[in-house]
C-alpha cells in the first residue's frame, strides 16, 4: 500500500519518514485523482495539511474552516470511496481543553480557541459520516510539540530566540503539558500509517507530565545556557495541564517511541 500525505513541508510533515510521498494536491483546489490512479493499488493518506495556530485560523474564519473542516470531510471521502484507501487524520490534544486528571480519547470535547474548534468539528464531521468504527479511518490527537526544528510562535520558537539573545520571558512556567519532538511525533505517525489493520481515535502522548519550566530547563541545560533573572516566570495559564492517557496506543502493540528527548531530537537536527 502506497502511502502518501499532506502538509509535508510543516513542522512535523517534513520529519515522515522518506518513503511516505507528497500528495500534490493543493487543499480547497482540485483533487487527489488529479495526481494518483485510483484504479491502482490503495493508499493511505496521512492528512496533516491546513491552516495552523490560533492567529492564521483566526485572520480568516471562514476560509480556515473551509480549508481545515470541510476540505478534510471531502478529501476522506475521495480517499477511502474513491480509492478505497485509509485517511489518516492528524488532529490535536487541543479538542480536549485543559483537564485535571490525564485526558483519555473518551474525555470529552472542550476547545479553548479557534483552531481547537475547527479541530473538533474536523474530527465530527468525520465521525458522522463514517462512523467511528470504521476500518479505514484513523484520528489521532498529536499532545504539545516541543523540539527544537519548530515554527516560530510555538514554545519551541521561544526557546530557540532566548538562546538566540532576546529578552523575552518564559511565561506560565508551573504549567503541565504532554510534550514530544516533531521527530518522535512523525515517526509515531509513520509507523501507524504502515500499518493497515489499525483504525479509531489514539492519543500521540508520552502520558506523562512535565512543567513548562522544566522542559525549557532542559533545553537550555542541553545548550549549555545560563538563564538570566526572570528568564522563567511561575505562574498557570488558563490550561495548567494538559497530559495525555497513551494507554490505547500502546495496546496495540506497535513499536513506538513514546518520549521527548531534547538531547537526541538536536542530534538529528544538526
Amino acid at each position: 500500500m502506497k502511502v502518501i500525505g499532506t502538509g509535508l513541508s510543516g513542522t512535523i510533515g517534513r520529519k515522515l519518514d522518506k518513503d511516505i510521498l507528497p500528495a500534490q494536491l493543493i487543499l480547497g483546489s482540485g483533487k487527489l485523482a488529479d495526481y494518483f490512479d485510483p484504479n491502482q493499488s490503495p493508499l493511505t493518506l496521512i492528512h496533516l495539511g491546513g491552516i495552523v495556530g490560533e492567529a492564521k485560523v483566526s485572520q480568516d474564519l471562514s476560509h480556515s474552516r473551509l480549508i481545515n473542516v470541510d476540505e478534510t470531510l471531502n478529501l476522506a471521502k475521495e480517499v477511502i470511496e474513491k480509492f478505497g484507501g485509509r485517511f489518516v487524520h492528524i488532529s490535536s490534544s487541543h479538542v480536549y481543553g485543559p483537564g485535571c486528571v490525564a485526558l483519555s480519547e473518551d474525555s470529552s470535547y472542550n476547545p479553548q480557541s479557534n483552531y481547537a474548534i475547527q479541530k473538533m468539528l474536523a474530527e465530527q464531521l468525520l465521525l458522522d459520516y463514517f462512523g467511528e468504527n470504521h476500518p479505514h479511518l484513523v484520528i489521532l490527537r498529536v499532545f504539545s510539540v516541543l523540539g527544537w526544528d519548530v515554527a516560530d510562535f510555538t514554545l519551541g520558537g521561544l526557546v530557540k530566540r532566548i538562546l538566540s539573545g532576546s529578552n523575552e520571558s518564559i511565561s506560565n512556567s508551573d504549567d503541565l503539558r504532554d510534550f514530544m519532538t516533531p521527530t518522535s511525533i512523525a515517526k509515531v505517525l509513520s509507523i501507524i500509517a504502515k500499518d493497515s489493520q489499525l483504525s479509531g481515535i489514539f492519543n500521540v502522548c508520552t502520558g506523562n507530565g512535565i512543567t513548562v519550566g522544566e522542559a525549557v530547563r532542559s533545553m537550555f541545560k542541553v545548550k549549555d545556557f545560563r538563564e538570566l533573572p526572570n528568564q522563567i516566570q511561575p505562574g498557570r495559564s488558563n490550561a495548567p495541564q494538559i497530559i495525555g492517557d497513551n494507554t490505547k496506543l500502546l495496546r496495540t502493540g506497535l513499536d513506538l517511541d513514546l518520549v521527548w528527548d531534547p538531547i537526541n531530537d538536536l542530534a538529528k537536527n544538526q
